[in-house]
C-alpha cells in the first residue's frame, strides 16, 4: 500500500483507496472521508461513523461496545472490570478470552451447527486448557529453579520441563486441600497437572475466577456464564456451554441456574382457577438426534428446502423440528409433550418427578427431562415441556398403537408449585386426558384481551433468540390492546417453519359484534373496522420474532420463539375492543391450518407418517381491559 504524506504528517492519499480528507478542526488527524466514504467522531475523538453507514458505540469508558450497520447488529463487544475484553460476538460466531490464557471461537456453520475452536497461549506462564467435561485447567509454567507466584505449600521437585510440581496442591483462595489421591502423581511422562479446586458454589466460583483474573464479565453480578452460545431444546439459540466445572460437583450449568429463577412478571392467568388447560401428545423421536438431514429423515423428521431473502445461511431450526442432543438434553430420538397451565408455576419446583404420564397400554412413564423451555419470559411461564419415550406414530384406533392417554401431578420432594392470585398453590393432583398429534393438530386453549402492556417481556439476560419481539418494538405506538392467544403447543404452518408477524391474513379471523349487534367477521389487517362502539384496526401479530429490516426478513428463513404464545395487536377505542368475542382458525381454503412440530414441512419423506393439521377452531376471547389477570412472583 503506497502513502502520501503531507508536511503536517497527515497522508493525503493512500493507494488504492483514494483522497484521504481531515476536515475536522478537533481532530485533525482523523480521517473524514475516504474514496467517497465519511467518517464521523464524538468529543472525545471516538470514531462513531464509518462508510457503509456502519455506526459503533463506546462504553463509559471509550472501549468500543457495537457496530451496527442500520437494524444489523455487525459485532458486539464484552469487558470485564479492568477494562479487558473477555467477548466479542458477530452474527456468525464468538471469540471469548480468558487473558492471555485461553480462547475459544465458536462458529455457526452453513448447516446450522455449532462448531468451536480453542487455542492456548503458550507465551503465557499460566496456561488455561480445556478438560473433557468442559472444565478449565489452570496450568502453571516455570522455568528452571524459579517459585511460582501463586501460594503453593509442600515440598517440590521438577520434571523434564523444569516445572515445579507440588505434592500438596493449593486452591486459588490459598487454602490446602490436597493432595489428591484421584489426580496422578507428577512424574516425567506425566506432565503438568492441573490445581484441583475444591467444592464451590457457582458463584462462589465465579467470584474467584474473577479474583484470580482467569475471567471476568459483563454481567452485573459476577458469574461462570460466559460460553459458546448452543441449542435448547427446541433449536433456539439460547443455550450456553459453562466452561468451569468444578471438582466433586456436578457439571456446571448456568443455563439450568437462571431457568431455575422464581421470577414472574404480569405473567397471564388464564383461568379463573389452577387446571391443566392441555397435555397432548407433541410429536415423537426427534428430539436428541445427532447428525444433518440424514439423519433426521432417518429418524422420522423432515428437513424444509428454503432460500433466505436476506442471502445468509438457514439456521437449523428453519430446516427442521428436530434438535440435537446438548450438554443440557442428553435425550436420544426422545418424544416432546408440552403440559399447558392456567397458571404459571415456579420454575425451581418443576422436575420430572412431577409428571406421571399412563399410557393407554395401563404403564406407567416418568419423563426423562423437564424444562420451562422455550416459554420462559417473564410475562410466560405456564407451561412445561417434558422429553421422554411416551409412545410411537400409530393413531388410537390401530393396532399396536402406544400413546399418552393421561397426564398427572404428582407429590415429589419439591412439588410444582402454581402461582395465583393468593399466591404459590400446590399443582399436585391436577390431570389432564391427552390429545393425539397423529389424529389432529394443536389448538387454542385460550385467548384474553388486555391493554398493551411491555411488562415481563424478555427473560434472564444471558439467553439469546429473537427478542424483542412484542408489539411495541414491532409496530409502536399503533401497539394498543393484545390479544393474547395460549396454545397446546408449537404452532407452525407446516410442522417447521416459524409463523411470522404479517401472516394474520393468512390464520387468522376475529369475531366481533357489529354495530347491528349482529355477528361480525374481521379478517384484514391495516384497515379500520366498525364494529358496536366504535372502531378498531387489526395491527399485525407479535411475540413471534423480530421486525423486518435488515437482514430480519419475513420469508420461510424467519426465525421465530417457537413458544405457546401468539399475539394479536390491535388500535382503536377500548369500547371497540369489548365488542370482539372471539378468534378463528378457518384451516381451510386460503386459510392456512396449524402442526405441531414435526410436521411434513415443504418437502417430506415419501410414507412417513407426520404431526396432522390442526382442525377449524372458533375460540372465545376473555375480555380483561377491567382486570389484566396477571400475577408477579419474586420481582
Amino acid at each position: 500500500m503506497i502513502h502520501l504524506h503531507e508536511s503536517v504528517g497527515e497522508a493525503p492519499r493512500r493507494l488504492p483507496l483514494g483522497i484521504l480528507a481531515y476536515n475536522d478542526p478537533k481532530h485533525p488527524h482523523a480521517v473524514t472521508s475516504a474514496g467517497g466514504g465519511s467518517f464521523g467522531y464524538d468529543a472525545v475523538g471516538n470514531q462513531i461513523a464509518r462508510p457503509g453507514g456502519v455506526t459503533v458505540s463506546y462504553t463509559a469508558f471509550d472501549l468500543p461496545k457495537m457496530l451496527k450497520q442500520g437494524a444489523l447488529t455487525l459485532a458486539t463487544f464484552g469487558y470485564d472490570g479492568d477494562q479487558t475484553r473477555i467477548r466479542k460476538t458477530t452474527p456468525d460466531e464468538e471469540t471469548l478470552y480468558f487473558e492471555g490464557l485461553y480462547e475459544q471461537v465458536t462458529k455457526k456453520q452453513a448447516s446450522g451447527k455449532l462448531r468451536t475452536g480453542k487455542s492456548a497461549y503458550s507465551a503465557n506462564p499460566r496456561r488455561g486448557e480445556q478438560g473433557p467435561n468442559g472444565e478449565i485447567h489452570v496450568n502453571l509454567f516455570y522455568p528452571p529453579r524459579e517459585t511460582p507466584v501463586t501460594q503453593m505449600e509442600g515440598p517440590r521437585e521438577a520434571d523434564h520441563f523444569g516445572v515445579a510440581a507440588p505434592a500438596t496442591d493449593i486452591d486459588p483462595t490459598g487454602s490446602r486441600f490436597g493432595p489428591d489421591p484421584s489426580l496422578p502423581i507428577r512424574s516425567l511422562a506425566a506432565g503438568p497437572r492441573a490445581a484441583r479446586w475444591p467444592k464451590m458454589s457457582i458463584r462462589e466460583a465465579a467470584l474467584v475466577i474473577a479474583r484470580t483474573g482467569l475471567i471476568g464479565h459483563s454481567h452485573a453480578t459476577p458469574s461462570s456464564r460466559a460460553a459458546p452460545r448452543r441449542e435448547d431444546p427446541m433449536n433456539r439459540f439460547n443455550f450456553f456451554v459453562c466452561f468451569l466445572t468444578l471438582a466433586g460437583a456436578a457439571a456446571c450449568n448456568p443455563v439450568e441456574e437462571a431457568l431455575q429463577e422464581d421470577k414472574l412478571v404480569h405473567s397471564d392467568l388464564f383461568s379463573p382457577k389452577a387446571e391443566i388447560l392441555s397435555a397432548g401428545y407433541g410429536f415423537e423421536g426427534i428430539i436428541g438426534v445427532e447428525g444433518g438431514e440424514a439423519e433426521v429423515r432417518a429418524a422420522g423428521g423432515t428437513w424444509n428446502k428454503v432460500t433466505c431473502g436476506n442471502g445468509q445461511e438457514p439456521a437449523r431450526r428453519v430446516l427442521t423440528s428436530s434438535a440435537e442432543p446438548n450438554e443440557v438434553l442428553t435425550v436420544d430420538h426422545a418424544d416432546a409433550m408440552p403440559i399447558v397451565f392456567s397458571w404459571p408455576f415456579l420454575p425451581s419446583t418443576l422436575a420430572p418427578t412431577d409428571i406421571l404420564i399412563t399410557l393407554n397400554d395401563g404403564s406407567k412413564v416418568t419423563p426423562a427431562y423437564a424444562t420451562i423451555m422455550p416459554n420462559f419470559e417473564y410475562n410466560e411461564r405456564q407451561v412445561a415441556v417434558v422429553f421422554g419415550e411416551f409412545g410411537n406414530r400409530l393413531r388410537p384406533d390401530e393396532a399396536g398403537s402406544i400413546h399418552p392417554a393421561q397426564v398427572e401431578i404428582v407429590a415429589d420432594d419439591n412439588p410444582l408449585m402454581l402461582v395465583g392470585p393468593d399466591g404459590p398453590v400446590s399443582a399436585v393432583g391436577l390431570a389432564k386426558d391427552s390429545s393425539n398429534p397423529y389424529v389432529a393438530g394443536p389448538a387454542l386453549v385460550a385467548a384474553k384481551l388486555t391493554r398493551f402492556s411491555t411488562e415481563g417481556e424478555g427473560g434472564p439476560e444471558l439467553f439469546g433468540g429473537p427478542f424483542p419481539n412484542d408489539g411495541v418494538a414491532l409496530y409502536g405506538s399503533q401497539a394498543k390492546f393484545r390479544l393474547r392467544l395460549y396454545t397446546s403447543g408449537g404452532f407452525s404452518p407446516d410442522g417447521v417453519r416459524g409463523v411470522r408477524p404479517d401472516e394474520f391474513e393468512h390464520l387468522f379471523r376475529l369475531h366481533a359484534t357489529g354495530p347491528d349487534g349482529n355477528n361480525q367477521i374481521l379478517a384484514e389487517t391495516g384497515m379500520d373496522h366498525s364494529v358496536k362502539n366504535g372502531t378498531l384496526r387489526i395491527v399485525g401479530l407479535a411475540e413471534l420474532g423480530l421486525a423486518a429490516g435488515g437482514d430480519v426478513v419475513y420469508d420461510d428463513c424467519y426465525v421465530e420463539d417457537w413458544d405457546n404464545y401468539i399475539d394479536i395487536v390491535l388500535d382503536g377505542d377500548e369500547a371497540a375492543m369489548r365488542s370482539i368475542t372471539a378468534v378463528e382458525i378457518p384451516a381451510s381454503g386460503s386459510y392456512m391450518p396449524f402442526f405441531n412440530p414435526g410436521g411434513p414441512g415443504n418437502n417430506p419423506t415419501p410414507d412417513v407418517r407426520y404431526t396432522a393439521p390442526g382442525a377449524p377452531q372458533v375460540q372465545p376471547v376473555t375480555i380483561a381491559l377491567d382486570d389484566p389477570m396477571t400475577v408477579s412472583y419474586g420481582d
